[in-house]
């Protein structure tokens, strides 16, 4: 019977040729691009078809589901970083090296808290697998399209703003203080 462990994701692997750590500032507005191709539509990446994790019968299936599910989108976003930034200019690269690492440490501080949720339960790896899913589906979709504008950028600010009070008040002082920690990494 395989140990708890072996139904948790891998740890998460940064693009290759992404950096190990470092924090830094939103990807370069299309409005600053040095070259006209650093804004124009990213092909979609072809992803397999996922699993339907819902219907696994046991939970240790479905944490496999669940983590199987990961590595595709995993592997998708690694072949489509590698595309855009040969499209870059070696500033614009610089700089999407910086902002991929930023948006790892994000993401797996972010799933990581995901998980504390459902701690010492069988739920955890399925929660973890699927929230580093979730997170880098949108960030496939984030790196298909051009930067977006000024404005779209503050009303999403925004709205993820009030989505950060709004959950701070529902959550323990503790999961209050993980959170914090994690915002604090991804700005």
């Amino acid at each position: 019977m395989p140990t708890p462990e072996a139904d948790m994701p891998a740890e998460a692997t940064p693009p290759t040729d992404a950096p190990t750590s470092a924090l830094s500032e939103p990807a370069m507005p299309s409005s600053q691009a040095s070259d006209p191709s650093e804004t124009t539509q990213r092909p979609s990446p072809v992803l397999p078809d996922k699993q339907d994790c819902g219907r696994a019968e046991t939970q240790q299936a479905m944490n496999r589901c669940a983590q199987q599910n990961y590595r595709q989108s995993d592997d998708a976003l690694n072949d489509l970083y590698q595309t855009v930034r040969a499209d870059l200019s070696e500033a614009a690269e610089a700089k999407l090296i910086e902002a991929e690492q930023a948006w790892l440490d994000f993401r797996d501080q972010n799933c990581d808290f995901e998980r504390s949720q459902f701690e010492g339960g069988s739920l955890a790896p399925l929660i973890h697998a699927s929230c580093l899913e979730q997170l880098t589906d949108e960030r496939l979709a984030e790196l298909q399209q051009p930067s977006m504008p000024e404005t779209a950028y503050e009303q999403v600010d925004q709205q993820l703003n009030q989505t950060y009070q709004a959950l701070q008040t529902v959550l323990s002082e503790s999961e209050q203080a993980q959170l914090t920690d994690v915002q604090q990494t991804w700005l």
